[in-house]
């Protein structure tokens, strides 16, 4: 990166392009404090982006400028005169000191502290969560020259570049720009081994150049800072918890991996705008399209869509020169990608009839007939293009494809009904124009094509009706098409003898087309047409994006769905830096989310909601929600923190975190958030259903659980969730009659609901007769066959009746109908292994590791797999992901030992072990309990084929100290003595496992070992 002939483009946090600039223009603009850091940079073939601060050479001008002569870099470093060796050691000492006391004392080795699926945070009720940095960053940073540390005075330039760290982290009111936000977060605990506050303990130090010695130190301690400015660490954790906390980068899915299906989502929500053909939604359109480009500008599809929709606003009224040049421009960058595209010649034909050149037209749209013969797009520009030239045969044929297709319904189904229209066939014009509104009610070019029906037909009132539902959707009109509307319901109002609104109206179509006919200026002049006049005719006549909204909301309270999103939508259209409208949208789309897709463009509304309004905390809970359940922990953290810092005190937050917590198995901060939660809402239905689920954890008291759950029942009846919870304790409680009985009384009260039948099916497979179990579930898919949870509760029924190869289709089928519920596709997987089918749980494991990357126990699950198949790299690799996705799960380590082990690896095993065996004592972390039993007699049987036996002796003793009742540490420990040649307490050590195993299947063996013992007498 150090070349200074490259050409970089740089781009910003609001996304403006800076093009062919040097590595000298950057530096330059770094130094007049023009680039901050948080900047995006890409070089040829400018596809890949990247911070501005992670390339070396950026980042060390970022800290010439922020650190001025207190900063050095390598270079500077090097340049240097060398100091004595003593000075050198007291500088480098003082540094080590002045760095100990920002960090919170002496270094101490962090502890493992989950057993359960997922990394826990802190554990300690009522104390801040503390951020870490890197191990080998800490190693790094307190290296020494000698094998001992001289205890000498700190110099004074340490003592002072410390004062400027401690500066940079304290400074709360800086502004980004100067790099000097506060450091609420920092990189996640995952990846991080040390706390920040921890006391640090003295280590053997190795040489070091004295040179990197302060570059080290800022560099440790900027990092923090940077990892919150830039956002691009996918997993951070929270130095400290403060009010307000700048929002997040749009890097929510930050993963490479993950840039497709991000391009594809907004393509989607570009395609959907499109097809709306309404005059303002075509810019729109062309937006999302060009925010697709940014994120890959090698996209056909983008480029095709971007090119339609610069083509149809010009097309539509658009009488804007640099649209047309930017639709030259974008073709030509298409067509550099793909030369072939439809799409291209398509653009290119709608432009040439929007210029009149009709043959350029023909000719353009015959192209792209032929590269794609049956598109319905080739198929509706076709039919427009034949209507112009009036060849209406041509044009109906053409349109009669394109309405088949929902792409080209909308638009090609207006065009048929103009058609009919011309030919005086009212009856099927008004049909046309009516299956244009059936798919948006919002087509303002149907409503006036309905208007004109009617007064053809001399249905003056209905003409009425129609046009003035054209003049309310003219914000969604270019402005020649809603000066027509305004001018025909202007003079629909004339002839119905109605003059204040026909004078009204011609004002308001003045309005949007100020070169109107002599005749209408006449009929204004008498009008007060000043600006306060007109912004009340407007707001009389036209719906505005309030309105749009409450109608949208309305149509919710209806349950239907689509006209709500379409409401929302046109408000969107209207604002489109209005945060909490694509807030809503996305919160729309999740509702009836079934596919991976839909969470990815779910993701996308939220991520652009907060881009527009930094403010909105519910934005940040349902992206962190959304992030827990793909089990991002840290990210989904950093984001819930967010909220946070904006709401701390508000319901939704507290919640959130408290599922969030309960996802990592930290119950105890769970709890703590639950309790918050219930201070705003003490009859909160699921604050009341965690605190039952938090009461059988902590208690297990099922009595004090099940009131609840009763409760949580009763504040929403449509927590059903809740309802099951309840039941099945009432039948572990031997209540299983009240528990039917109650289900029945529901069921009788509304026997079209299938949640009903699911809680009767889970009240009989709890007690475990799970035919009945089936037969309900059966029931309750008649009733709603697409329900995942359903599917799911009928997969484990099927399991436990024995029928695995129908359980198998049923999980999968759960978790294809809904992406969110990927038990399914696990539990699949595991009865797919069992049965020994690898290729078809190879197939389902990769779907559902594409789907949630991090899903505890699907890596290992396919590790196992590729044992089965002999594949013992890919095996291990499979492994190590589990753990480092799991840190905290001592479960994957267990396993990924026991591997290297069968491998015969049996050092690398001792390393994992020795992980689980430095674990907290069990009095401390009873969790840890079994697995710290588990590692030490795996280390001891690694140790004896290492031949080390002295140390399996001591593996297995300590084993027998957490649990003398297990015969396994009994055996290990007569095969320890044997190495040892201790045959008596080898015998005695046998014994001691028969006594507690004797129907053991080695019992013949352990028997005949006994007998061959040599004991001395």
């Amino acid at each position: 990166m150090g070349n200074h002939s490259k050409s970089f483009q740089v781009k910003d946090r609001h996304g403006k392009l800076d093009q062919d600039l040097s590595e000298q223009r950057i530096l330059s603009r770094i130094e007049r404090g023009k680039y901050t850091g948080e900047e995006e940079v890409a070089i040829p073939p400018y596809v890949e982006w990247q911070k501005l601060s992670s390339i070396p050479v950026f980042y060390d001008a970022l800290m010439k400028r922020l650190f001025e002569d207190q900063y050095k870099s390598e270079s500077d470093a090097s340049a240097s005169p060398k100091k004595d060796k003593k000075k050198e050691n007291k500088e480098e000492h003082a540094t080590r000191r002045a760095s100990e006391k920002e960090l919170g004392g002496k270094t101490k080795h962090a502890e493992g502290d989950d057993a359960g699926k997922t990394q826990r945070l802190s554990n300690d009720v009522g104390t801040r969560v503390e951020g870490t940095i890197d191990q080998a960053l800490i190693q790094e940073l307190f290296k020494d020259d000698r094998s001992e540390v001289e205890e000498v005075d700190a110099e004074a330039d340490a003592q002072e570049e410390l004062r400027a760290a401690e500066d940079f982290i304290e400074n709360d009111d800086s502004p980004m720009a100067d790099l000097a936000s506060p450091l609420n977060e920092v990189p996640p605990e995952a990846s991080l081994s040390i706390p920040l506050e921890a006391p640090l303990e003295k280590e053997t130090q190795e040489p070091k150049k004295q040179g990197n010695r302060r570059r080290i130190l800022l560099y440790a301690v900027v990092l923090a800072g940077l990892s919150l400015l830039l956002l691009d660490n996918e997993e951070t954790s929270p130095l400290k918890e403060p009010a307000s906390i700048a929002p997040p980068q749009r890097t929510v899915i930050s993963d490479p991996s993950k840039l497709k299906q991000k391009v594809e989502a907004l393509i989607w929500e570009g395609t959907q705008v499109y097809r709306q053909d309404n005059g303002k939604y075509y810019p729109r359109a062309a937006a999302l399209f060009e925010e697709a480009i940014a994120y890959d500008p090698k996209s056909s599809q983008a480029y095709g869509g971007l090119t339609q929709s610069l083509a149809m606003s010009l097309l539509d009224g658009s009488t804007s020169k640099r649209v047309a040049e930017k639709l030259q421009d974008t073709l030509r960058k298409g067509r550099l990608i793909d030369p072939q595209s439809s799409a291209f010649y398509r653009a290119e034909a709608l432009f040439s009839l929007q210029q009149q050149k009709l043959e350029a037209a023909r000719e353009l749209v015959r192209k792209a007939i032929e590269t794609d013969p049956t598109g319905a797009e080739n198929a509706l520009v076709l039919g427009e293009i034949s209507y112009s030239f009036k060849d209406l045969e041509t044009a109906k044929a053409s349109l009669v494809e394109a309405v088949k297709s929902p792409q080209t319904a909308i638009r090609g189904n207006y065009f048929l009904g103009r058609i009919a229209f011309d030919l005086g066939d009212y009856k099927a014009a008004r049909e046309y124009a009516q299956a244009s509104l059936k798919a948006t009610p919002l087509h303002h070019r149907s409503q006036l094509l309905l208007g004109d029906i009617a007064v053809k037909e001399n249905l003056m009132q209905e003409a009425l009706n129609h046009y003035r539902s054209a003049v309310r959707f003219s914000a969604l009109a270019e402005s020649r098409g809603a000066a027509e509307a305004a001018f025909k319901l202007a003079r629909t109002y004339e002839i119905l003898g109605q003059v204040n609104e026909a004078g009204e109206c011609y004002l308001l179509a003045s309005h949007y087309d100020p070169k109107v006919s002599p005749d209408i200026r006449s009929k204004i002049a008498s009008l007060d047409n000043s600006e306060e006049s007109i912004k009340s005719v407007v707001q009389k006549y036209v719906l505005g994006k309030r309105q749009f909204i409450i109608r949208g909301e309305t149509y919710y309270q209806q349950k239907d769905v689509e006209k709500t999103f379409l409401y929302i939508q046109a408000a969107h259209i209207i604002d489109p830096n209005d945060g909490s409208i694509l807030l809503r949208l996305g919160e729309l789309i999740e509702e009836n989310a079934i596919y991976y897709e839909d969470f990815l463009r779910v993701v996308s509304f939220y991520e652009r909601a907060i881009d527009k309004d930094a403010t909105l905390s519910k934005a940040y809970i349902k992206l962190g929600l959304l992030e827990t359940e793909q089990y991002n922990l840290d990210r989904g953290f950093q984001l819930l923190l967010q909220a946070k810092g904006l709401a701390p005190d508000d319901r939704d937050t507290r919640v959130a975190l408290g599922k969030h917590f309960y996802k990592r198995q930290d119950y105890s901060r769970a709890l703590d958030e639950f309790l918050a939660a219930s201070q705003v809402k003490d009859d909160d239905s699921e604050v009341l259903y965690y605190a039952g689920k938090m009461r059988l954890l902590f208690t297990r008291d099922q009595r004090q659980a099940m009131g609840f759950f009763e409760q949580s029942f009763k504040a929403d009846p449509l927590n059903y969730d809740a309802l099951v919870e309840w039941l099945k304790l009432k039948v572990s409680n031997f209540e299983k009659n009240f528990a039917i009985k109650l289900v029945k009384n529901l069921i009788e009260k509304d026997p079209s609901n299938p949640n009903y039948y699911w809680a009767l099916g889970e009240v009989y497979a709890e007690n475990k007769d799970y035919k009945k179990a089936i037969l309900l579930y059966q029931r309750a898919l008649d009733l709603n066959r697409e329900d995942s949870k359903i599917r799911l509760a009928l997969g484990k029924a099927l399991e436990a009746d024995g029928a695995i190869d129908k359980a198998i289709l049923e999980y999968r089928i759960a978790s294809r109908l809904n992406r969110r519920n990927l038990e399914g596709f696990y539990r699949a997987a595991e009865l797919l292994i069992g049965q020994k089918k690898y290729d078809e749980a190879l197939e389902v494991l990769k779907i559902l590791i594409e789907t949630s990357p991090k899903y505890p126990g699907a890596h290992m699950n396919l590790s196992r797999v590729f044992r089965a198949m002999n594949k013992k790299d890919e095996a291990l690799d499979e492994l190590a992901l589990e753990v480092s996705n799991n840190p905290g799960n001592t479960k994957f380590r267990v396993e990924w030992a026991e591997t290297l082990m069968q491998y015969q690896e049996f050092e690398k095993a001792v390393d994992q072990l020795t992980e689980i065996a430095n674990l907290p004592a069990a009095s401390k972390a009873p969790e840890f309990l079994y697995d710290k039993i588990r590692a030490y007699l795996l280390l001891s049987r690694c140790y004896r084929q290492l031949g080390n036996f002295e140390s399996a002796e001591g593996a297995i003793r300590l084993a027998l100290d957490l649990d003398a009742s297990d015969p396994l540490l009994h055996r290990e420990l007569g095969y320890v003595y044997v190495a040892l040649q201790r045959n008596t307490e080898a015998a005695q050590a046998f014994e001691d496992y028969l006594k507690r195993a004797p129907a053991a299947q080695d019992a013949g063996t352990i028997k005949n070992l006994i007998n061959r013992l040599v004991i001395p007498e």
